[in-house]
């Protein structure tokens, strides 16, 4: 009777845990908060808003260019080499900012989506397995004479 009796106060326990969970907010992914800059971090606390590049994993390969004779030949390799990896790679993420109606360009020399969004945007691109890092977009002032 005891043991019956811990096992449902455990399942009791573990359900209202889950649920509970479910409800708060979304657990924090170590490794995908790894992902995120610090200076990503600091301009988005506090419900700030900010500018931020996602960086995907899948970079394209352009070790092929090398073999080619002319640089003509390496210039369009390359160029077309990194134009397709973007466009294979990018459409669920930038699906999913359209989606949730986010400010986006995307780049194809470096697979990245520039993004303004808020520190919960941040965490969830990071916590995506295509994404790479999550890098700052700071505004830098030249301050050269004219």
């Amino acid at each position: 009777m005891f043991f019956l009796a811990a096992g449902i106060a455990a399942l009791g326990a573990f359900g209202s845990s889950r649920a509970s969970n479910q409800s708060g907010p979304p657990i924090q992914d170590v490794g995908a908060m790894k992902k995120i800059a610090p200076w990503v971090m600091d301009h988005t606390a506090n419900g700030q808003q900010a500018e931020f590049l996602v960086v995907l994993a899948d970079q394209a390969d352009l070790s092929g260019a090398a073999a080619l004779p002319t640089k003509g030949e390496k210039g369009r390799y390359v160029r077309d080499a990194l134009w397709n990896k973007s466009q294979a790679t990018q459409g669920p993420i930038l699906q999913w900012l359209r989606d949730r109606g986010l400010e986006h360009r995307s780049f194809y020399i470096v697979n990245a989506i520039l993004v303004k969004g808020n520190r919960e945007t941040a965490e969830m691109l990071a916590a995506r397995p295509d994404v790479a890092r999550v890098e700052g977009n700071p505004q830098i002032q030249n301050l050269l004479p004219q």
